[in-house]
């Protein structure tokens, strides 16, 4: 990743010559930081219901596939009922 966070071109040419490179510790805030506590959590949830981590999973990339079409499929339903509920919101204290 290029600007915000600081990882230049410098690095993509260390990583084609395979130094391991660290750049330096980002710690997020705010939402960014939420979203990495969700994932901590997710993963361990996983690692306990499954007993492997998605790293360590040996499924093929068209069942990776399938899993996230699954998801977006189902995150496109609890979108649509949360525009569902605005508008509804919208309705009552409009109409």
């Amino acid at each position: 990743m290029r600007g915000r966070y600081g990882l230049g071109s410098r690095c993509a040419n260390r990583r084609e010559m395979g130094a391991d490179v660290t750049v330096g510790v980002f710690f997020p805030e705010g939402t960014e930081a939420e979203v990495c506590a969700d994932i901590a959590r997710r993963q361990q949830l996983g690692k306990s219901k499954y007993g492997t981590t998605v790293a360590e999973n040996p499924l093929s990339l068209r069942c990776w596939l399938e899993h996230q079409y699954e998801e977006l499929l189902d995150a496109a339903v609890y979108c649509k009922r949360a525009i569902a509920e605005i508008d509804a919101q919208e309705a009552r204290r409009h109409g």
